[in-house]
Parts: C-alpha cells; sequence; structure tokens
C-alpha cells in the first residue's frame, strides 16, 4: 500500500517562509514540521520568484506559494477545465 501524501497547508507555508528567511537549514525546518526534507526544499525551489524590479525581494513568500498551489490544483479539477464535462455534469444532476 501507497503512502498518503498531504499538500503543505498555508501554515506550514507561513512557517517556512519565516524560517528561510531567518536562515534555518532546510534539515531543521523539515524537521520542525515533520515533513521530509525534499519537501522543504522542492517547494522552495518551486515557489522562488524574481523581481526584474527590484532584484532584493527575490525569494519566496508563502502568500506567492500558496497562490501559485491552487493554481496549479485548479487546471488539474475536471469539472473547471472542461466546461462541456461540467454542463453535462450539471444536466444530469
Amino acid at each position: 500500500m501507497g503512502s498518503h501524501y498531504s499538500p503543505l497547508t498555508f501554515e506550514e507555508r507561513r512557517k517556512i517562509d519565516q524560517w528561510h528567511d531567518a536562515k534555518v537549514p532546510v534539515l531543521e525546518i523539515a524537521d520542525r514540521l515533520g515533513r521530509a526534507s525534499s519537501t522543504i526544499s522542492r517547494e522552495l525551489q518551486r515557489n522562488a520568484y524574481e523581481d526584474t524590479e527590484i532584484p532584493e525581494l527575490d525569494g519566496y513568500s508563502s502568500m506567492t506559494a500558496q497562490n501559485a498551489y491552487e493554481r496549479r490544483r485548479a487546471i488539474h479539477r475536471k469539472l473547471i477545465s472542461n466546461p462541456e464535462l461540467k454542463a453535462v455534469v450539471e444536466d444530469r444532476l
């Protein structure tokens, strides 16, 4: 049987943001949250951003990361991404 994965919550992302700004190592962040270090490092890489106008603001933001997560999840929802399927389902309800 496979393991169950639960996505990071906004509260966890907020903590990652604070600890990352405080230069806490990824291994320690992972230990504090009870997550794999690969989960934390992937989160920091996947949701890093660059500000072309103010490079000092480059980095990770919990709010930006949460918004990106929600956008990625919405893409995979069949009824949202397929309006024809949505119409059929709604007609049959």
